[in-house]
């Protein structure tokens, strides 16, 4: 092929004149030959290799394909993204709270930084990938998911859901490496429902709350001094969905950790 360029081009040139019939030959000669020998490209390997079944893009990066539904053993990343919650209150109203009868445990322990926290958090990041994958399949039940510490560098992993607890259980446990670090916890409405009452309390109840948020067990609202009978209003209405403190004083809303020194109520 370069040499059939090379006459080509010569051939084109004044001093020439014209191209020689027998050359132009030649030059169509040389490339029938190659395209016979080098065949249809469409059967090469692409040089995109396509992405391994059972695997997602990490949150952030734009997939340019698009992704079928993830089963329930196709581990979705671990990594939890902030969204901004929806107001929907036609969702809201639709949904009747659940008397939550096992709620999700406390953390009473936590990560120091160490090696040891790094090889906890290896051990149980697929965990979350499954469990996260489970609950998307399952979203009129499904809750949160996160982990559980129990003490220095010991985490579990839990998962919440509305009811059918043991069903979820004993599917899950089937899939996850570790059964005996998953955690199966019950909130009184799905996630869903959660991200839209927390929208519609931060708008309702605008001036009189510290903080609204979903959390491990509901939505959690934290309302400012002398708001005591708003609480108990609100615990009427949406009984377990929420979990309502009231700030002993206006110092004690102005910093992090209020849940902890606020007065519960319900």
């Amino acid at each position: 092929m370069g040499q059939s360029e090379r006459v080509g081009h010569r051939g084109n040139r004044p001093d020439g004149g014209y191209v020689q019939p027998v050359v132009r030959l030649f030059a169509s000669l040389l490339m029938l030959i190659c395209i016979s020998s080098c065949g249809d490209s469409s059967n090469e390997p692409s040089a995109v290799t396509p992405p391994v079944a059972g695997t997602l893009a990490p949150p952030i990066v734009l997939a340019t394909t698009t992704a079928s539904t993830p089963g329930p053993t196709d581990a979705l990343p671990a990594t939890t993204l902030v969204v901004l919650p929806t107001r929907n209150d036609a969702l809201v109203a639709s949904a009747t709270p659940t008397h939550v009868t096992e709620p999700c445990p406390d953390s009473t322990g936590g990560p120091d930084g160490t090696e040891a926290m790094q090889t906890e958090m290896a051990k149980l990041e697929p965990m979350l990938g499954i469990v996260l994958a489970y609950g998307g399949q399952h979203r009129d039940e499904f809750g949160t998911y996160g982990l559980i510490w129990q003490g220095t560098n010991d985490a579990s992993v839990f998962i919440s859901f509305t009811q059918n607890l043991d069903l979820h259980r004993d599917e899950l446990n089937k899939l996850v490496a570790h059964p005996d670090e998953l955690v199966v916890c019950q909130v009184a409405v799905s996630g869903d429902v959660a991200s839209a009452l927390t929208a519609k309390l931060r708008d309702d109840l605008n001036g009189r709350f510290s903080s609204v948020n979903s959390g491990v067990r509901g939505v959690e609202v934290v309302l400012k001094p002398g708001e005591e009978t708003l609480a108990d209003e609100l615990v009427a209405e949406y009984g377990d969905a929420v979990n309502v403190s009231v700030c002993s004083d206006a110092a004690t809303c102005a910093v992090l950790g209020v849940n902890e020194q606020a007065v519960s109520r319900g």
